[in-house]
């Protein structure tokens, strides 16, 4: 502006010098024209015109001029404020400097960045001082507009008037006039923000790396061409290769390339999503499953595709056992259902052919034969020796199969061996064994109360079971040992015989089913299962049986169960005798069954009790019908009626209000006691398994009868 100004001035003083000299000429040019003659007044009067005339004609160029310049002095104007609407509309700092670093102008971005309000505090100051103290007169900033080359820099420091620092991209663009420096133009650009957030980032991907570092799983990232690019440590562990060695190999050096990798890995490569079970190849080359989560991401130079591979040999061990057992499981289930038909369809005979054995014996009337007699009671002995074999081989079934549920209490020992003792007394009279026990009174100590953890009705059904085999295995006028001692917190309890003993090599597969280790061919009868179903039955009880035995000398079994400080639980209290004669009122008695032999068989039995009135009823539906018309006092139900099962006749009969207080007996050939606890939870009082007890069966009608 102030150069515009001199400009003007020196214009306007040529101006005037150019009319003087004007003036001066044209006066002497007349002086020289105008005759002599002329009067003096006529002579100034025309040197006066003529001045007027110059005169005049400089004032009008001289307005014209001063318009002019107007004119350019507003253009100029407008390209200024132009030209710093245009600095200030950028927000790059800008600063103008001249041939020793001086600061001409600067930008309203670069006084907001330097905290700045007024241009006026950096025009004429030297710019590297005020934005930038303390650098060096080499450093780039300073060293702007004397040189001709620019200068282009990230990371420098400068300070803002309060005297904080901020981070800038800093540039110098030299202005050039013929080759030569005239000044320059400093640019900056706060970066503050950008190396706060690019901090950010780098701890962002210092978590991310620590935690893929830190994961459990295998974490492998793969290119586009399927090629390692990472590979964290514990992918190291799972295949056993180091990151340094993995990185930059194909995917399928440790995920084999086979019809496996061809369904899943394929697939999730070309998707990039899912969750797969695939097969891992360690350094060593065995194979092992693992579980694959497969994710994709487009990245500028390609496809990343990041595995997350999980080791799952443990999980599929666990499978293949839960698979095992299921499949055992299955086997057993199988097996129990086919024993409980097998069950059912032999007792179901047997309970005619006992039952009607029973009957035979039992007929006042007419009375058999000692001949007859004795032919009944091998049908009634081959009877209870198959229905003993049906018993056996569905106890040692489900305990085979751990659906066998023993009630533990606690026992006393000297009372179950008596009772054991009682009921083989008859076998071994016959056999002219000699049974010899060591009495309570003789066994001194804690021996004579000794009590064990047990279900007793199974304990006792092992004994029988040991001291049969010891009476049916014993030499002619033998003798059987039963003694029990305690030793610490367990009791033993040893039944020996004077048999002929068995070898080593025998005693390998006493425990086999149904090896009866030659004695099939012997007149001794057996089934070859009760030792196997005493010994797991022992188990069961947390307890142990062991079989001794030498050639010449005899066995010994021996029973070892944990002892038990409580008080025995009391005996169940002994049943009313049976009555037989008539007793006062009726029982109306209404019996569901769809077999006809074995309804014949129960009029039979009922015809012992006069006051029994009894109905029968040869299907579920009828049943049903003639509970609703006529309700009886008690009902016994067969658990397989032609159109319904017993538990579904007897859940109708529950649902309806006429018959819902109706006394409920099962009487069935189905002893599965899965069945009978179903009926049990039903409403059944009594669950009664053919072959029928008769006392059994009568005990009910005259528990009935009282009622």
């Amino acid at each position: 502006m102030q150069a515009r100004g001199r400009f003007s001035a020196d214009r306007d003083g040529g101006v005037f010098f150019a009319v003087f000299v004007g003036l001066v000429g044209l006066q002497l040019a007349l002086a020289l024209a105008v005759p002599a003659a002329w009067p003096l007044v006529w002579r100034l009067v025309l040197h006066a015109a003529v001045a007027l005339l110059l005169l005049g004609c400089g004032l009008a160029w001289r307005r014209r001029e001063h318009a002019a310049r107007m004119q350019a002095d507003a253009r100029l104007k407008q390209q200024e404020a132009a030209r710093r609407q245009l600095l200030d509309a950028t927000s790059e700092g800008l600063c103008g400097v001249d041939l020793q670093g001086r600061c001409v102008f600067a930008n309203r971005a670069a006084l907001a960045m330097l905290g700045l309000t007024d241009e006026a505090a950096l025009i004429g100051q030297p710019l590297a001082a005020q934005i930038q103290p303390g650098a060096p007169d080499d450093a780039p900033l300073a060293r702007a507009g004397r040189g001709a080359r620019g200068w282009r820099g990230g990371g420098e420091v400068l300070q803002r008037a309060d005297g904080s620092l901020f981070a800038v991209d800093a540039q110098v663009h030299p202005l050039l006039r013929g080759g030569q420096p005239q000044g320059a133009i400093v640019g900056f650009t706060d970066i503050t923000e950008r190396l706060h957030l690019q901090a950010e980032l780098r701890q962002g991907e210092s978590r991310l790396a620590k935690l893929v570092e830190a994961v459990m799983d295998g974490v492998v990232c793969t290119d586009d061409r399927e090629s390692i690019v990472l590979f964290n440590p514990a992918a190291e562990r799972l295949f056993g290769v180091n990151a340094v060695d993995a990185v930059g190999t194909p995917l399928a050096r440790f995920i084999p390339k086979d019809d496996h990798y061809e369904q899943h890995v394929a697939t999730a490569l070309s998707h990039g999503v899912g969750l797969h079970e695939l097969q891992g190849r360690r350094a060593d080359g065995t194979l092992f499953p693992i579980e694959a989560t497969v994710s994709r991401l487009s990245m500028g130079q390609g496809v990343l595709t990041t595995l997350v591979l999980r080791d799952v040999t443990e999980r599929y061990a666990v499978r293949l056992e839960r698979q095992a057992r299921e499949a055992l499981e299955l086997s057993h289930r199988a097996k129990t259902d086919f024993l409980s038909r097998i069950s059912h369809e032999l007792r179901t005979p047997l309970n005619a052919v006992l039952g009607f054995s029973q009957l035979l014996r039992m007929d006042t009337e007419e009375p058999l034969g000692q001949r007859q007699r004795a032919w009944v009671g091998h049908v009634e002995e081959a009877g209870n020796h198959l229905l003993a074999l049906v018993n056996d081989v569905l106890d040692l079934s489900r305990a085979e199969a751990g659906h066998m549920s023993l009630a533990l209490s606690t026992v006393a020992v000297g009372p179950v061996v008596e009772e054991s003792l009682a009921l083989v007394s008859r076998m071994a009279a016959a056999a002219g064994i000699t049974m010899e026990s060591l009495q309570p009174g003789e066994a001194g100590g804690r021996a004579a109360t000794a009590r064990v953890l047990a279900d007793r009705v199974r304990l006792k059904q092992v004994l029988v079971n040991l001291l049969s085999n010891a009476i049916k295995y014993n030499r002619p006028q033998g003798t059987v040992m039963v003694d029990w001692d305690l030793r610490g917190k367990t009791c033993r309890l040893r039944i020996a015989d004077t048999g002929p003993g068995m070898s080593a090599q025998a005693l390998e597969h006493l425990f086999e089913p149904f090896n009866r280790l030659g004695a099939e061919a012997s007149k001794v009868e057996g089934t070859g299962i009760g030792l196997v179903l005493s010994r797991r039955l022992i188990e069961l009880m947390g307890g142990e049986l062991r079989i001794d035995s030498r050639v010449g000398v005899g066995t010994v079994a021996t029973v070892t169960l944990e002892g038990s400080d409580l008080e025995p639980d009391p005996l169940p209290e002994p049943t009313t005798p049976s009555r037989h004669s008539a007793l006062d009122g009726m029982l109306k008695v209404l019996y569901a069954e769809d077999n006809e032999v074995n309804v014949e068989l129960l009029r039979q039995v009922a015809s012992f009790r006069p006051a029994v009135e009894l109905s029968v009823a040869s299907s579920g539906g009828a049943a049903l019908d003639m509970a609703r018309r006529d309700p009886p006092d008690l009902m016994l139900v067969d658990m397989h009626l032609g159109d319904m099962s017993g538990l579904e006749l007897a859940t109708a009969l529950r649902a309806d209000p006429v018959t819902a207080g109706i006394p409920l007996v099962a009487l069935s050939a189905d002893a599965q006691p899965e069945q009978i606890d179903r009926a049990l939870a039903l409403g059944f009082e009594d669950y009664l398994t053919k072959p029928v007890e008769f006392r059994r069966l009568l005990r009910v009608f005259d528990a009935s009868l009282g009622g």
